[in-house]
């Protein structure tokens, strides 16, 4: 039986998850979706769980279930832009949430994720990216790394990984660069080494025998 959620593999990660092909989302429910909304969650977060306990129970099938469960995560993802990408106008957003949240009740999930491909090209253009597979940010980094320790179980861990903000790098920060080395400047004469009779010389100590 061919699983429902592959219908969302040819979509990468890093869209899924916003890195690309951002889209602004509602940041409120309208009251009348609430209800559906929330039933959409459940099932995607049913699914996902149901799926993560049975590669315990049953390691012949590990393969086919962590594809499974990989589906489930990008969908669990993507549901916040697959349902509430903001599109001008706040009569033309609530119309189309509702039609969205229809097309998934009536199991139109083709149509939903076509309706998604369409505003990608129409918002962002052709896809031109020559190499999707690596991480071009930390961010990204960390929502791949997040999704790798839900797969395995640590829902905690994958929790802060995605959540996490990273840390930033003064190689390739210049306001970075400049405020450390205003807080840590150069030295004006180098420090001289010790010569070798410095180094023989005796040093004071405690003797704690006295």
């Amino acid at each position: 039986m061919r699983d429902k959620y592959a219908i969302i593999d040819h979509i990468s990660l890093e869209t899924c998850c916003g890195q690309k092909h951002h889209f602004h989302e509602a940041k409120h429910i309208n009251t009348r979706f609430r209800q559906d909304w929330a039933r959409v969650c459940a099932e995607v977060f049913r699914e996902l769980s149901e799926v993560a306990n049975a590669i315990h129970h049953q390691q012949e099938l590990e393969a086919e279930f962590e594809m499974r469960l990989e589906r489930r995560i990008n969908m669990f993802i993507l549901i916040p832009t697959l349902f509430f990408r903001k599109i001008k106008g706040k009569s033309i957003l609530n119309n189309k949430t509702s039609l969205r949240l229809n097309q998934l009740h009536n199991l139109q999930r083709s149509e939903l994720i076509a309706d998604l491909e369409r505003d990608i090209i129409h918002v962002h253009g052709p896809d031109r990216e020559t190499n999707p597979s690596r991480p071009k940010s930390v961010k990204e980094f960390n929502v791949r790394r997040g999704i790798e320790l839900i797969a395995e179980g640590q829902m905690s861990r994958g929790s802060k990984a995605l959540l996490s903000k990273g840390v930033s790098s003064a190689s390739d920060n210049e306001a970075i660069r400049a405020r450390m080395e205003a807080k840590f400047p150069r030295r004006k004469k180098e420090i001289r080494h010790p010569t070798k009779e410095q180094w023989e010389h005796e040093r004071a100590s405690i003797d704690r025998d006295s």
